[in-house]
């Protein structure tokens, strides 16, 4: 893969991203952008998004395969484990060029956790990019783009390094506050179970977990995060 030029910045327009990008994808499941990464957003939470992207300071994009609900049916299953996207508002149209020819459109989802109709309403938002379904190219085994960032409680678009700050108080210890913005409650002080010390009982001398011990031993330094996130 081709690095990126210093200075390189994504900001794509709607249409770009469905004329330069998802309409090659759709044709060649093998195309790939040095910008946008590949992943099942049924497998993975929002949070932890922003660390599988290839390139983003405020919000982030990844292909992925649409899911349907039902084998015959066309309903979308946008389920995690922890909870799930729903659809709210109309569908966008997007137009490419002067003569406004429709090339795709556009679906506002907005993340719940827990499970319908009683979800928790998060600050999780992604635009879902698709092909107009006139497009010669659309398909059952439908490839979307997905536009992902976190909203604050002012409504601005959350940078990388409020996330990652967040996410440092949040596994910092259990006497230290912690941001419910980023990470929510069900998925704080989650760590790597490989990395972490034996059970007290095989240890051959006793341990007294201080602040710098949890720290350094047990939360480990910023550069643990994809431990983390994995």
């Amino acid at each position: 893969m081709d690095l990126l030029p210093p200075g390189f910045r994504f900001h794509p327009t709607d249409e770009e991203l469905i004329t330069h990008y998802l309409s090659k994808k759709v044709a060649d499941h093998a195309f790939s952008s040095v910008a946008i990464a590949e992943v099942d957003m049924n497998k993975i939470e929002p949070w932890e998004l922003p660390w599988k992207t290839r390139i983003g300071e405020k919000e982030w994009f990844f292909f992925s395969v649409r899911d349907r609900k039902y084998p015959t049916g066309m309903r979308t299953n946008r389920a995690t484990a922890a909870g799930y996207w729903k659809a709210t508002g109309k569908d966008k149209e997007i137009f490419k060029g002067s003569c406004r020819v429709a090339v795709g459109l556009k679906k506002t989802l907005v993340f719940y956790l827990g499970r319908a109709p009683r979800g928790e309403k998060t600050n999780w938002v992604s635009h879902e990019y698709r092909l107009n379904h006139h497009s010669s190219h659309h398909q059952r085994n439908e490839w979307v783009i997905s536009r992902v960032f976190q909203k604050s409680s002012g409504g601005k678009k959350v940078h990388i390094s409020t996330l990652i700050s967040a996410t440092a108080t949040a596994t910092a210890g259990p006497s230290m506050s912690s941001n419910s913005l980023t990470v929510p409650e069900t998925v704080r002080h989650v760590h790597c179970f490989s990395e972490l010390p034996p059970p007290m009982e095989f240890l051959p001398t006793p341990v007294h977990l201080t602040s710098d011990t949890w720290q350094n031993d047990i939360v480990g330094s910023s550069s643990d995060f994809d431990c983390i996130w994995r």
